[in-house]
């Protein structure tokens, strides 16, 4: 993992060495990603991908045997950590999915119809998306987040249907 202090000019966007998908960061944030990932490795994960930082790049970072009770798991790190975590069925995964006070958007992959009606269901979220790449959004429904996630239902073009009690976007690909 990336030491979670900027080093003085060894930190600067300059003296990256490689191209990287990552943006450049301002030293807060990336000590709050190297932070949240230093934690999850002390915690038993392995960092299997990435994780490395030159200048103010942060390579995107796959960690697996990550705790369920990680910051990584249960907190917004905005950085590119990425916890891969193993659960026993689909209940067991929406269970974690909603364990948090996130509810902004949600992503699941299945071919069974009557799965995919249960997560867009059971998930506490703002946006369900189903078989999409994340962020997907129509552009005519209400978008926004519920719980400690976004600002509220307050985008989309069809904002002024306020009928639900809680509004949940979903996509299907077919």
């Amino acid at each position: 993992m990336p030491s979670p202090r900027p080093n003085s000019s060894k930190d600067s966007p300059s003296s990256a060495t490689r191209p990287s998908n990552s943006p450049p960061w301002i030293p807060r944030p990336l000590s709050i990603a190297s932070a949240i990932g230093l934690e999850a490795v002390a915690a038993g994960a392995r960092v299997i991908a990435g994780g490395n930082r030159r200048g103010a790049l942060f390579e995107p970072t796959v960690i697996v045997d990550v705790p369920r009770n990680c910051r990584m798991v249960v907190a917004e790190s905005f950085g590119l950590l990425a916890p891969v975590l193993v659960v026993r069925d689909l209940d067991d995964a929406l269970e974690l999915a909603d364990s948090t006070a996130y509810g902004l958007s949600s992503g699941v992959v299945t071919t069974n119809l009557d799965s995919a009606f249960w997560a867009i269901r059971t998930l506490r979220c703002g946006t369900v998306n189903m078989n999409e790449v994340p962020g997907f959004r129509v552009e005519s429904s209400p978008f926004g987040g519920i719980e400690d996630s976004g600002l509220g239902i307050k985008e989309g073009v069809i904002e002024a249907i306020k009928g639900y009690s809680i509004v949940k976007t979903f996509s299907l690909p077919w």
